[in-house]
């Protein structure tokens, strides 16, 4: 009965052991993408006003992004931010110029447009562009924001420095 016991014990453990190793195993790569996102990652802004500092105070507030945030309010400052890793637009304030943006933007970074309601619909021409990027997002409310924000940072790729 005590060698049952003890092989049941062992085996007990060995289980547990296997176990935590495979969920940090798969774990940690994932929680070491999500630490290089937040903390080495540059995020641009297109919007003008206070629509500017209202989206620029939006991801400060989250009081988790340590990443630099770039804003651009004119068509002619679009090529300062051609190495961003984020592209956040607000939609009334940077239709102008979306053309130059995704001409310039690298091959792996994200374009998030924030279109609330009151800023109208995104037009059909606009929905065929960003159709064609795998890093494209639509937002229509705050929240989503945020998250998609989040997620954009953790899913994109990361090349070598």
């Amino acid at each position: 009965m005590e060698i049952i016991n003890l092989i049941l014990t062992v085996w007990g453990i060995s289980t547990l052991i296997v176990v935590v190793l495979l969920f940090l195993w798969g774990l940690l790569p994932v929680l070491w993408r999500f630490g290089n996102a937040l903390v080495h990652k540059k995020i641009v802004i297109y919007a003008k006003g206070d629509n500017a500092s209202d989206l620029n105070d939006l991801i400060r507030e989250m009081d988790i992004f340590k990443g630099n945030i770039i804003t651009v309010r004119s068509k002619d400052s679009v090529e300062s931010a051609e190495k961003a890793d984020i592209h956040l637009m607000r939609w009334c304030d940077a239709k102008v110029f979306l053309d130059k943006i995704v001409a310039k933007k690298k091959k792996n970074s994200a374009i998030i447009i924030y279109c609330p309601h009151e800023d109208g619909r995104l037009d059909d021409d606009a929905q065929k562009i960003l159709n064609t990027y795998k890093h494209a997002v639509l937002v229509n409310f705050r929240g989503r924001l945020l998250n998609d924000i989040i997620t954009s940072l953790v899913t994109i790729k990361y090349g070598k420095k």
